[in-house]
């Protein structure tokens, strides 16, 4: 939600009438019709094309009927934000306080079905209750100059799934009726969602794969591993990632040390060492699902600054980041607990500068 407001607030800046804001969704609709014609499929092809009409219907109604602000959050929430959590209420809670922020800049009308209040949309596609440390591991693809190198033709059957993925996604977000819904409901033989095609793409968490259907008639269940491009169709990495991990120590019970082999199994991890707290594989993670120039900040135990399992992180973080600035809150109790926190600021950039003197980082202590 704090990305939200700000995210408003500048566009109210930059755009304080939504002339370019309402000009980009149009742009992005054209797009993505272009896109649905190409679906093979008639039937499929043709709901596709009849759905996105409708929608720029429903772009229309948004900026011209409502306060300024609801045309802003609605199509940033739409194609901007992002969130996974494995507590299933947290994923809960943040589409709720989402409905809510819709709900108020919505103009009544007394003399419309429904007050002209429009439907709110389905956030299963952009709220996500995952196991975020656990990806999915692809084989790699040996590039052009590795011994024995043959080009591969792509599965054309490959594309067509993935043009129908991205149609359903879509559509998922604004459907309104029982019927609809249940149309687009993810795993249903309608809606595109099969991935045997994907199945050597993904290793050995295929079954994962088939298994995750979140959708609207059904409660939700945190998935067992988290994948940007198959759950958001982010295939590029974020701008930003944002986020307060918990601090969980190595010798906090059995459960967390199940946890723990299944993290360091995985192989992704290069910064997990001695007695590693929880928080380690965050950082790291939350960096490398980063486009090139991206940003993440996260508040952490202030541990990371002098425990010893934080050192290779830290040496890391030195080689791999450009390290922006740095908050030690060591007068300031942010939470409950008795733990001490800092907040950072890294940008996925060479890391070189970090030790220049003179340079850009910036620390502060309150």
């Amino acid at each position: 939600m704090g990305i939200l407001n700000k995210l408003v607030f500048i566009l109210g800046k930059l755009d304080p009438h939504n002339a370019e804001w309402k000009q980009r969704q149009l742009t992005r609709l054209a797009s993505v019709t272009e896109a649905a014609e190409q679906i093979e499929e008639s039937a499929s092809r043709d709901r596709a094309v009849a759905d996105l009409e409708k929608e720029q219907a429903r772009i229309e109604e948004a900026f011209q009927r409502n306060e300024l602000d609801y045309g802003r959050k609605l199509f940033l929430i739409q194609n901007c934000i992002y969130g996974v959590d494995i507590q299933t209420i947290a994923v809960q809670i943040a589409k709720l306080r989402c409905f809510i922020t819709l709900v108020v800049d919505q103009r009544r009308d007394d003399h419309r079905p429904n007050l002209g209040i429009q439907a709110l949309p389905n956030l299963e596609t952009k709220f996500i209750a995952a196991d975020s440390l656990l990806g999915i591991t692809r084989p790699p693809v040996p590039g052009e100059d590795s011994p024995g190198y043959q080009p591969v033709m792509r599965n054309p059957r490959i594309e067509e799934v993935e043009r129908r993925i991205a149609e359903v996604r879509r559509r998922h977000f604004s459907v309104t009726t029982p019927s609809s819904r249940r149309n687009t409901e993810y795993g249903t033989p309608r809606c595109a969602w099969n991935c045997r095609l994907y199945s050597p793409r993904m290793g050995c968490r295929a079954k994962s794969v088939r298994s995750w259907r979140p959708g609207i008639l059904r409660p939700p269940q945190a998935a067992d591993f988290f994948d940007p491009e198959w759950m958001f169709g982010v295939t590029d990495g974020f701008d930003i990632t944002i986020g307060n991990p918990p601090y969980v120590r190595a010798d906090s019970g059995q459960e967390h040390l199940v946890m723990r082999r299944a993290i360091e199994a995985t192989g992704d991890y290069e910064t997990l060492w001695e007695k590693w707290d929880l928080y380690i594989p965050f950082v790291e993670r939350a960096y490398k699902l980063l486009k090139p120039g991206g940003l993440t900040t996260m508040i952490v135990s202030d541990a990371f600054c002098h425990a010893k399992y934080a050192q290779k992180a830290q040496t890391w973080l030195l080689r791999h980041s450009r390290i922006l600035r740095l908050d030690f809150l060591s007068q300031i109790k942010v939470f409950d607990a008795a733990v001490r926190n800092v907040t950072y600021l890294i940008q996925r950039a060479e890391g070189q500068g970090n030790r220049l003197s003179g340079g850009c980082t910036k620390v502060s202590l309150a």
